[in-house]
């Protein structure tokens, strides 16, 4: 997918804008695409990925900004089957204005999450929240978080599994998070 916009979208259930379910492509790519004032009326404000096997996920040069799900996942929400896993890559792009109670991009089991020169700001619900087992993890290579010991994403900007919570990320991070480890 390439050069594409995804405006004021409405789903009443899941997936505000595109959903990925059962056995989707092993690889998806999306370039340049703007997901801006979508909303899903439960989870997964523009991209929902419920999918059976393995799939790679890369995102370049994107922005979700506005994007609404009330209980989870305001920008994506990546849910692998019992037998698969998700990796998604994440450079150049930026998350911002989203709102959710819970994170704008929620990780469950066997997702891994790198954010590569990427901006997580201003996210209402948190920015990434790893919920599962401790096999989901998340790294941040050289990607903005906002203002030095200002929690810009609210009320976190990385929530494990266990419930703590991890702030005070700015610009230019690298780390890493593990949901059975929390951030280092």
């Amino acid at each position: 997918m390439e050069s594409v916009d995804f405006l004021s979208n409405h789903s009443p259930y899941h997936c505000g804008a595109v959903g990925f379910g059962g056995r989707a492509p092993t690889t998806i790519s999306m370039t340049d695409v703007l997901f801006d004032s979508n909303i899903a009326d439960s989870v997964g404000g523009a991209v929902e990925m419920d999918i059976d096997g393995a799939v790679s996920f890369d995102i370049v040069d994107s922005t979700f900004i506005a994007n609404e799900a009330p209980t989870i996942a305001s920008a994506m929400n990546l849910v692998p089957s019992d037998d698969g896993y998700c990796d998604l890559v994440v450079t150049n792009s930026s998350f911002d204005g989203n709102i959710s109670s819970s994170a704008a991009i929620w990780a469950y089991s066997d997702t891994w999450v790198t954010l590569d020169s990427s901006a997580m700001t201003n996210n209402v619900g948190g920015a990434v929240r790893l919920d599962d087992d401790g096999s989901s993890t998340l790294y941040s290579i050289d990607s903005d978080w906002g203002v030095e010991g200002v929690d810009d994403n609210t009320p976190c900007d990385v929530e494990v599994q266990n419930g703590a919570t991890f702030t005070g990320y700015d610009s230019s991070e690298t780390f890493t998070c593990t949901g059975a480890l929390g951030c280092f």
